[in-house]
């Protein structure tokens, strides 16, 4: 019995047993990934509510994108409809009002969940090297949300939306040339900040 042969149980390659399809793929997706990796034990400390803040905001944002999706089936998205096709997803569409406000909900948890988890981030040090990187993608990944934020409390073009994004032009003229970025000249050109609802769309 050659050295080949007793490292696979004394049985020849040709004799061995092969893995099945599933777990050669799985294989080849960790061999590239690294999904292995994963694979330690979680330190003490981290089996808190503190250090799991990041996966709550993820799972928050989950929840988002799947009651967005159905949302967005009834949104009317113009200055005209956009206010009246939002009161008939919660009068009119059957189970609208609770999707609405799961909506709502998870929108206000991963914004708090968001700004908590940076708070923990830096009190606890961890956006250190060789964490610069992780942080800065943080840092902007907490602006996009205040930004969707924003852009959803707009969105609805209730009197509550219609004044955010008055303030929103307002603060612009207040920094100047600052300002740019929330002006009534770059809302006109963007359309992300703009006075419709069909280009905030």
């Amino acid at each position: 019995m050659n050295d080949e042969t007793a490292r696979i149980g004394g049985q020849t390659p040709a004799q061995a047993p092969r893995p099945g399809r599933a777990r050669r793929l799985m294989d080849v997706i960790d061999e590239r990934l690294g999904i292995g990796a994963l694979g330690y034990a979680v330190p003490e400390h981290a089996n808190s509510l503190a250090w799991s803040l990041g996966g709550v905001t993820a799972a928050a944002f989950g929840i988002l994108v799947l009651s967005g999706i159905l949302l967005v089936q009834f949104y009317s998205p113009t200055p005209e409809t956009a206010n009246q096709s939002v009161r008939g997803i919660v009068n009119d569409v059957w189970g609208g009002s609770v999707l609405r406000g799961v909506h709502f909900w998870a929108s206000q948890a991963m914004y708090v969940t968001a700004a908590l988890h940076l708070i923990r981030v830096f009190v606890t040090g961890s956006f250190k090297r060789p964490r610069e990187g992780n942080w800065l993608i943080g840092v902007a990944l907490f602006a996009l949300i205040t930004l969707a934020l924003f852009t959803g409390t707009v969105l609805k073009w209730d009197q509550e939306g219609f004044e955010a994004l008055g303030h929103n032009v307002e603060i612009g003229n207040l920094l100047g040339g600052a300002g740019f970025w929330f002006s009534a000249e770059f809302a006109n050109q963007v359309s992300i900040l703009c006075g419709s609802t069909a280009r905030t769309w």
